[in-house]
Formats: structure tokens, sequence, C-alpha cells
């Protein structure tokens, strides 16, 4: 069985944190034109979009994050070199400054990759791309540009005062905050990976007199799981397998059960001694009632022959019988191998936000939570013009569950 502890889960549990980094290609960018501008020289035929005169600039929108650095693909037709200028641009003033060079692209049937790249403190928000020098076209074919937050997340979070029906939080900013978000996520359990499953392959079970006989006290005390009947029987001779009943009288073996069927399987091996035999094996569960019911008829064989059986229909905690009841003549079957085994999928824990506001304090308290459950809570920061910084790591914090009734001073 695999557990997870709660703190092992977080990092699946909390929704995906704000990315900084983008993915562009000119052909959907440029068709957008009230985010990106460009001038009349900026042309476009079935390679794509392309610099048609000696001075063509194409201007990006603001971003809500720092670019780091811009990576063009690009490839050039004719017989002379291009020049291509990457800078930071200000949509308010037109302006470009820490504009970055590259010269003489050459001419060339494949893509050539050119990145640009700025320190994360200078903040270029917006780009200018520009191309000039020479008469061939030169194809920009997509751009990537990445970067990071413009304010660093809180850290620190903790939760000093914790209550049955809330608690409250505490944080560190990091410079240029001016106000905070508050997160706060309720777990919602999932189901464990169980993965169990119980084998037996009656490799105990043995009779040394020659003669078959009743087994029920040696099985039953083997596997207390089982709760047999006095017609539960070993052949003669005989190791590693159970024999159900001998001559013409039913037989049948029953596992106590187990709490929840649902994902649960059940693998059995079994045969018949002679052809002349029954050619079925059943296999049900006792209801509430004391009625059986069948959850389905198995084909024998003189060979052990292994069938797997969904028991996910058995009602919880109903014992499983295993019955001769469909066996013509004597009713004699032969088992060696019984496989009980949870196939049901993990269901990871899940969160659902159930509190979000904002603070200028760093601090916040939140109420009117569940008693003794499990929560997430993450902090963002922003900053005087509005930046929002990545969320801060997450921290699990569970209410309390009762009251303490005495309290010792010390």
């Amino acid at each position: 069985m695999k557990k997870t502890t709660l703190t092992a889960a977080l990092a699946a549990l909390v929704p995906p944190l704000l990315s900084a980094a983008v993915g562009v290609t000119f052909d959907a960018a440029l068709t957008n034109t009230t985010d990106w501008v460009y001038n009349s020289d900026i042309k476009k035929n079935n390679t794509g979009y392309y610099v048609a005169g000696h001075s063509a600039m194409i201007t990006s929108p603001r971003f809500d994050f720092a670019i780091t650095s811009v990576v063009l693909k690009v490839k050039t037709t004719g017989s002379c070199t291009r020049n291509l200028i990457i800078s930071a641009f200000n949509p308010e003033t037109s302006a470009t400054n820490l504009s970055q060079t590259f010269e003489n692209i050459p001419q060339g049937e494949d893509c050539l990759e050119i990145t640009a790249a700025w320190k994360a403190s200078q903040k270029v928000t917006a780009i200018a791309v520009e191309s000039n020098k020479g008469a061939q076209n030169l194809y920009f074919l997509s751009a990537t540009i990445s970067g990071v937050p413009l304010i660093d997340p809180p850290d620190g979070l903790a939760a000093p005062v914790v209550k049955r029906d809330g608690f409250t939080l505490r944080w560190d900013n990091p410079d240029g905050a001016v106000s905070n978000r508050v997160e706060i996520f309720e777990i919602v359990p999932g189901k464990g990976d169980k993965g169990d499953s119980v084998e037996y392959d009656f490799s105990d079970f043995r009779n040394d007199t020659g003669n078959a006989r009743d087994a029920t006290d040696e099985f039953t005390n083997s596997i207390p799981a089982f709760a047999g009947s006095s017609l539960i029987r070993l052949p003669a001779n005989s190791a590693g397998m159970i024999q159900i009943s001998k001559d013409d009288t039913k037989g049948y073996l029953v596992h106590s059960g187990f709490a929840d069927f649902s994902g649960m399987s059940l693998t059995v091996s079994a045969r018949i001694p002679t052809d002349s035999q029954g050619k079925t094996f059943g296999i049900g569960y006792i209801a509430a009632d004391g009625a059986t019911n069948e959850v389905a008829s198995l084909p024998l064989s003189l060979d052990f022959v292994t069938n797997t059986v969904s028991l996910a229909d058995v009602p919880q905690l109903a014992p499983i019988i295993f019955n001769t009841q469909g066996a013509n003549s004597k009713r004699i079957v032969h088992v060696d191998y019984l496989a009980f085994s949870d196939t049901s999928a993990c269901v990871p824990p899940a969160t659902n936000i159930v509190a979000s506001f904002t603070t200028t304090s760093r601090t916040g308290t939140c109420r009117g939570l569940n008693r003794g459950t499990n929560y997430l809570v993450r902090v963002s920061a922003f900053d005087a013009e509005g930046n929002e910084s990545d969320f801060s790591d997450p921290l699990a914090v569970r209410t309390l569950s009762t009251i303490p009734t005495k309290i010792t001073l010390r």
C-alpha cells in the first residue's frame, strides 16, 4: 500500500503557478494589430512574415513580466546581408534603448536562431525588432519570449495561530511589495492507491493419511480470514491444493469479505479431477438476508484453469462464497490458487479554493473554515505598479478538531 503524506502531495495539489514565460509565433502575433504593431514594410507570403523595406520595425505589447531573453528564428533570401536590431521598447513614448545589433545576417535556406538577453533588474517589458541594410527579404518565422516576475514572491509563510474554525497567517514581503493576495484551498481527500493483493496457494495443506478427509480445522486455523464448512476437503496425499466436497455432496468455501469491493478482482485456479465430473464452479456472495447471489460461473476441465472475476458489484463486507452447486454428479473441485486484488486506480487529493482576499498588511486571518480539515495557503505580492509576483511556497494547515478540556499550567 502506498501512502502519501500531506506535505508530499503539495506540489501536485497547488494550482499552476504564475508563468512568466510565453511562446509567440509571428503568424499569430502580427495578425493581432491591437497588441503587436508593424509598419507597411512588413509583408507576408507563403513563407511567412518578412521585411521588404530598408527600415521596418515590429513592436510588442507590454508584458506583465521582466523579459530576460528573446529568441528569434529568421531566414534571408537574396544576395546581400541584413542587420537585425532587438531593443527594449517603451509603448508610451515609442522610445527604444538597451539595443542589441546582429550584423550581416547571411543568405541561407536554413533558419538562423538569434538570441537577445537582458538582466531581470533592467525590467524590460516590451521589445522592438528592426531590420536595416540590404534589400532582400528577411523572414521572421517565430519568437520565444521568456522572463521572470517583476517582483519576488513572499517567503516565511507560517500559521502561528490555528483554531477550529480558522487560522492566522504571517509572511515576509519582498522589497517593493505594497499589498498581497492570499488564497486558501481546502484539500478534498482522494482514494489512496492501495494496490493490495491477498494471495493463497494452499501449500500448507497436506493430507498424509492417504485418505480424503475434512480439512476445515487446518484451513481456518492457517488462514483465519476464511470461515469454512465441514465440506471443505483435501484430496488424498495432496499438497498445494484443496478439494471442495466429495461424492455427490455439495461443498463450499467462504471468505469473510473486504470492507469495500469497488475496484476489486478475484483470480482463482481450479479444475475437476475426472472428465465425468461437472464443468462449472460458482463464485458468489452471501447477501444481508442470507441469500446467495452468483457473480460468475467458471468453466472447469482436467487441467487447472485460471480465471479473473470482477467483484465490483459485491456489497461491502459481503462474504464471498465458492461452491460446487453447478457441478454435476460428484461435484468435486480442486483449487490450488486464490488471489484478491485491489485494482482501483489512485484518486489523488484535490483542492477547492475557499477564500481569496487582498491585504496591505503582512498578516491575514481566515474564519468560517471546517474543523479538523486540511488546508493549503499561498500568498503573492503586488508592487506599486500592480505587477504581481509568483505565489509563495504553499503552507499546509490543519484546523483543530476539538477544544482541549484540560489545561495544565507548568
